[in-house]
């Protein structure tokens, strides 16, 4: 009877459970060199690929590419996860060799929990709920604050099951750093574009690209944090063609069309907000917006 319980509880894990390791998936993430304007940004494409024993360990082996066209990967680690869901990465240095493996993610975590990636930043869990997929599928959704020194920020994070986090496979915790951020662009599963940032509409933006959230010449938005109404200026000549408001759990809570220059967020609980201003020549603003 003990037998069929655990193998019961086993068969429930692995259908609950959507792990993050494994071959044929693969993460492409954006880094923009602040401060700009001029904005610099690159893109790095990461993939899984076969397996090794280190120090006996297994790993799956880690490759990273620049290369818009996918070619030319190069090694860059090893990455396991565990069977309660924690991931861990040792990086690879081709001038020191392996470095010291590090805690990644932990997907067993529940709101109150803390991961912390050095003595001071750490991310607090605020919350874990599901998110629905465009093709129907469920997956966890984790909504962290950062918390440094003790001391809770206005820095939010999200990791989503399967995925990792939205700034990128390897960059969970780097809201804290200077000089640059990460964004992930899109995640891919065989091929397949499973999850793509609704902040940017492209999966890969060269060095030189200016496309996305170029708000100091495009666009400004005041006052943040905000009340009630959110005004738009528009310091080009540039038309709108759709203004979209999403909250934490990236859920769509208001979409507004034909140009508008202020958004009524008096009913909308307060929180940070993301808000997505699509023009008329394609060009994609983005910014986060706190509502008081």
């Amino acid at each position: 009877m003990i037998a069929l319980l655990a193998m019961a509880t086993l068969c429930l894990r692995a259908q609950e459970y959507d792990p993050l390791v494994g071959e044929g998936k693969q993460w492409n993430e954006v880094l923009t060199y602040v401060p700009w304007p001029p904005i610099h940004r690159e893109t790095n494409a990461y993939k899984m690929d076969g397996d090794t024993l280190l120090e006996g360990t297994s790993y799956m082996k880690l490759f990273t590419t620049k290369d818009e066209q996918y070619d030319n990967w190069e090694f860059c680690g090893l990455i396991r996860e565990t069977y309660e869901g924690q991931v861990f990465y040792r990086k690879y240095r081709w001038d020191h060799g392996f470095e010291a493996e590090t805690m990644l993610y932990d997907f067993s975590m529940q709101p109150g929990d803390s991961i912390c990636y050095d003595e001071s930043c750490c991310l607090l869990l605020l919350r874990k709920n599901d998110t629905i997929f465009d093709d129907g599928s469920i997956r966890k959704r984790y909504d962290f604050q950062y918390k440094e020194h003790g001391y809770l920020w206005e820095k939010y994070e999200t990791w989503i099951e399967g995925i990792g986090s939205e700034l990128g496979l390897l960059r969970s915790g780097s809201l804290s750093l200077v000089g640059g951020t990460y964004d992930l662009l899109c995640y891919y599963e065989d091929e397949d574009l499973v999850w793509q940032n609704p902040n940017f509409n492209s999966c890969y933006i060269s060095a030189d690209g200016v496309e996305e959230n170029e708000k100091e010449s495009l666009i400004a938005v005041y006052p943040n944090p905000v009340g009630e109404l959110l005004h738009i200026i528009y310091l080009q000549e540039s038309t709108p063609t759709v203004i979209k408001l999403y909250d934490l759990q990236g859920r769509l809570v208001r979409t507004q069309r034909n140009g508008l220059e202020s958004l009524d967020m008096s009913q909308l609980p307060a929180g940070t907000y993301t808000i997505r201003v699509t023009l008329e020549d394609g060009k994609v603003f983005s910014d986060k917006v706190v509502k008081e």
